[in-house]
């Protein structure tokens, strides 16, 4: 799976322009603007750049993105290594985001962290399957 963000702006209720971020899944840049069009409607794809994040866990009790920082503790060669890894959890809030977040990797068998959980800026996500 590659995710791409998206930055769209559109026309909001009031009649003013906004800009929102998404997060699509897709196989590359035009596809991403194609998708992100037949989604949203009649919008404008301002930006788009390939995302950072690499797995999104969806709740349906969750009402807003967060961006958690994974930092797994691999040994290769007889060294340490740490392979950082970026993860998309919807929740309600940064604890249970973070929990949440926890619960998922539980049966990871490499050692992991999680140093910072935040809100994104990322409002929805755009999968292939759901």
């Amino acid at each position: 799976m590659n995710y791409f963000e998206a930055k769209v702006k559109s026309i909001n209720e009031e009649g003013k322009k906004v800009t929102k971020n998404y997060l699509v899944d897709a196989v590359s840049l035009t596809e991403m603007e194609a998708r992100t069009i037949k989604e949203l409607g009649e919008v404008q794809v301002i930006a788009g750049k390939e995302s950072n994040i690499s797995t999104v866990y969806r709740n349906e009790n969750g009402d807003r993105l967060f961006k958690a920082k994974v930092v797994y503790l691999d040994v290769i060669d007889g060294k340490e290594k740490k392979i950082i890894e970026y993860n998309l959890i919807e929740s309600d809030t940064v604890e249970n985001a973070s929990t949440q977040l926890k619960e998922k990797l539980s049966d990871s068998i490499v050692p992991f962290e999680i140093p910072s959980v935040s809100e994104s800026n990322i409002i929805d996500v755009f999968n292939y399957f759901e």
